[in-house]
């Protein structure tokens, strides 16, 4: 899943419900995101740290 596309921060005064959602939406999927690719990441070391203990 890709970030969702760039959305401005909206005003802190006259945010709209949609302008509020939109950026609370965008907020979500780059946390996804994020934890998606630390979890390939980790699963990566963990994959390499098992090869060098199997090849010694």
């Amino acid at each position: 899943m890709r970030p969702a596309l760039t959305v401005a921060l909206p005003s802190r005064f006259g945010a709209t419900p949609v302008e509020v959602d939109q950026r609370l939406s965008r907020i979500l999927a780059e946390d996804t995101y994020l934890r998606y690719q630390q979890a390939i990441g980790g699963a990566a070391v963990r994959e390499a740290a098992q090869d060098i203990v199997d090849g010694s």
